[in-house]
């Protein structure tokens, strides 16, 4: 399995989670739908500009000794821009930028696919199973954090709101129920989602839900 691949598959749901993670405030519904906090529209066009620089130029950085790894997402100065793994410090000639878009590095160690994320594990890390009772089951797609420092489960509408049908507080399951997961396994509630609209002429721009 190659690490880009893994990223690159990754950064659908890194660009949702950016959505995500500007969520807050404490209003049950904000004026253009959300249901729960408040959102602020994420810069799509620089979330779409990150992820091509990072398909143009992930090739490339993966062929240096030591870069494990690269991802989309917000840097440590706040940016949104080209995130560099490492499996260990001192590598030596990464840009601090590629295609006008800010470069981050970070040393994570090699990437192992060890765990099966089917299973209850506490904390949950990002990939296990998780979901509504009534669904069957979906997968944990980011943590994100609101301007008070509450930290939520990010995943889909359809896997945490049970596609509208859900309401706030519903418990959040991990694992999800068909991966064995039961009323013990509650993870979370169901703090906000984003209906879907469900028409031939709809216009929705993102499947998300937190917990």
């Amino acid at each position: 399995m190659r690490n880009f691949q893994t990223f690159h598959r990754a950064a659908a749901v890194a660009a949702t989670g950016l959505a995500a993670g500007l969520w807050s405030g404490c209003s049950d519904i904000s004026s253009d739908g959300l249901t729960g906090p408040t959102a602020t529209h994420p810069d799509v066009q620089g979330i779409q500009a990150a992820i091509a620089a990072q398909e143009r130029h992930s090739d490339a950085l993966l062929r240096t000794p030591g870069v494990v790894g690269t991802a989309v997402g917000i840097l440590s100065s706040g940016e949104l821009g080209m995130r560099i793994f490492l499996e260990r410090p001192g590598v030596s000639g990464l840009p601090s930028a590629v295609d006008n878009i800010p470069v981050g590095v970070e040393v994570t160690g090699r990437f192992m696919a060890l765990s099966d994320p089917k299973t209850k594990q506490r904390p949950a890390p990002v990939g296990f199973s998780v979901g509504h009772p009534d669904i069957t089951a979906g997968s944990i797609g980011a943590r994100v954090v609101d301007g008070s420092g509450n930290v939520f489960v990010l995943s889909n509408n359809h896997v945490l709101a049970n596609s509208n049908e859900a309401s706030l507080g519903d418990p959040t399951l991990q694992p999800g129920t068909f991966d064995g997961g039961t009323a013990s396994d509650q993870i979370a509630t169901l703090a906000a989602f984003q209906p879907i609209v469900f028409s031939s002429n709809a216009s929705n721009t993102i499947d998300a839900a937190i917990a």
